[in-house]
């Protein structure tokens, strides 16, 4: 089975980090990083864990994984756009389907935080 996490992407004095994938591991997990501070962020601790940002938690977002049959059954007015490029169209509607409907439980998550 599949498993996420989301984060609400913390701000500093500057505005919202940017974050990337830095290629490390801590206890096990993925270790990202914020491209303006340098700071090490621990995808498992949900928090900096060097840097200048270090001990500051990130805000983890509602989120659900799940498939397009299960999502379209609860969903039916989603709307998927595929634009025509002339490569393999079942890669591309695959791509665009998983892209947006990541989009949809990111946004499905932000609507619920903002009602409680």
């Amino acid at each position: 089975m599949a498993a996420g996490v989301v984060y609400v992407r913390p701000r500093d004095q500057e505005g919202i980090l940017d974050f990337g994938v830095s290629g490390k591991l801590w206890r096990g997990a993925l270790v990202m990083y914020d491209r303006r501070t340098r700071s090490l962020w621990s995808q498992q601790a949900s928090r900096a864990i060097a840097g200048p940002l270090a001990g500051q938690d990130l805000e983890i977002l509602e989120s659900t994984v799940t498939d397009w049959r299960s999502w379209r059954a609860s969903h039916p007015a989603t709307t998927v756009i595929v634009r025509s490029s002339g490569a393999s169209a079942g890669h591309h509607v695959r791509y665009i389907v998983a892209a947006t409907l990541a989009l949809m439980l990111i946004l499905v998550a932000l609507r619920r935080r903002q009602r409680s």
